[in-house]
């Protein structure tokens, strides 16, 4: 079972949870700090755990500074504490569990991800 955690869209949540056969989709428009709560009520919605996630892709490269970081950090942690992979994708492409089976056979375990951003963070001088 796979996850796409999608935060390009400023102030939106994107969940999809891949199973062989099902998809599930969530939008939440939330701040970006509801991220792990939402996932969880996601994942209870659907009658899953954490524990039933084998992968973890995250849509980098759009969003804002801090929704794409908080979404790359705690895919890296369930990865970590899960043994699970985990990947970066591109925004704005139709996903499917078999293109994301493919994604994910040429990624090996305790690899992590980092972000790409958009734009520079903004920061007061």
């Amino acid at each position: 079972m796979y996850v796409v955690f999608d935060t390009s869209e400023y102030g939106v949540l994107r969940f999809i949870l891949f199973t062989q056969d099902q998809e599930f989709q969530k939008i939440v428009s939330q701040k970006n700090k509801e991220l792990l709560r939402e996932f969880d009520i996601f994942l209870q919605e659907h009658g899953h755990t954490i524990q039933d996630i084998t992968a973890i892709a995250v849509v980098v490269g759009v969003g804002s500074f801090t929704s794409t970081r908080i979404a790359v950090t705690v895919a890296n942690m369930f990865a970590y504490t899960n043994d699970m992979l985990v990947s970066s994708i591109a925004s704005k492409s139709v996903y499917t569990y078999s293109e994301l089976t493919k994604l994910f056979t040429n990624i090996k375990k305790h690899h992590y991800i980092h972000a790409i951003y958009s734009s520079n963070p903004y920061t007061i001088c």
